[in-house]
């Protein structure tokens, strides 16, 4: 009986007869996980909008990789923290993309943390150029390694300044020669100090212009030694100044 009130309904839903709030629970309720997953498209704005933490937890697989461009834009903030670290990890690269900003917005840096190598891979410069501190700071290492260079690129100043030991060492020397002076200029004597051989190989003339006193001043003895004959050249006169005022305090 319940499977035959579920396929009357649902073919109401299809025929666009909106079913009253009550109905839509009945249909949803706790047997959310009876519905197919293509017909998981039938629900409407208002019904999607309706579904509760509960129901949410009932969505399968098949459902969530069902759900249209469409349905993905009416989520709700409180249906987005309702969603597991499964659940995220169901979401195809191609629905994450269909976030708007504000629902990037409203992602926790635990959730950011469970994105997969294909859904970080397909994120948005309005979406990535959207995560506030807080939120990059839960990508992890392997995770900023999956970013494109172009991806990379739409990082801002901000958000650089907050990587940890970790992030930074997850970038590649070819991701580390995308970015701008100004996203360069974001790292801080620490985070300079992180930076490994191969990651310094890979700064170019402009990149090194851009270095300040501070960010000079916190390359370590062995980086020091890192700098080939051209990056030194590349440097400007009074940079030189502040490289050998520190190659006098390590060695």
């Amino acid at each position: 009986m319940l499977l035959n009130e579920l396929a009357k309904l649902l073919e109401e839903m299809k025929k666009k007869k909106e079913p009253t709030k009550d109905q839509s629970s009945r249909i949803i309720g706790d047997h959310i996980f009876r519905i197919r997953g293509n017909r998981i498209r039938w629900l409407t704005e208002v019904q999607f909008r309706w579904l509760t933490k509960v129901q949410f937890s009932y969505l399968t697989e098949n459902q969530v990789l069902w759900l249209s461009a469409d349905q993905i834009s009416w989520l709700t903030k409180a249906q987005i923290s309702y969603l597991t670290k499964v659940q995220i990890r169901w979401i195809t690269g191609y629905q994450l993309s269909w976030l708007t900003e504000n629902q990037v917005r409203w992602l926790s840096a635990d959730q950011v943390s469970w994105l997969k190598k294909d859904q970080v891979s397909h994120l948005t410069k309005v979406q990535i150029s959207g995560f506030s501190k807080d939120q990059v700071s839960g990508l992890s290492g392997n995770q900023i390694s999956y970013l494109s260079v172009d991806q990379i690129s739409w990082l801002t100043k901000v958000q650089i300044s907050g990587f940890s030991k970790d992030q930074v060492s997850g970038l590649s020397g070819n991701q580390i020669s995308y970015l701008s002076k100004v996203q360069l200029s974001g790292l801080s004597e620490s985070q300079i100090r992180w930076l490994t051989k191969d990651q310094i190989s890979w700064l170019s003339k402009v990149q090194l212009s851009g270095l300040s006193k501070v960010q000079l001043s916190g390359l370590s003895k062995v980086q020091l030694r890192w700098l080939t004959e051209y990056q030194i050249s590349w440097l400007s006169k009074v940079q030189i100044l502040w490289l050998l005022a520190r190659i006098k305090e390590v060695c």
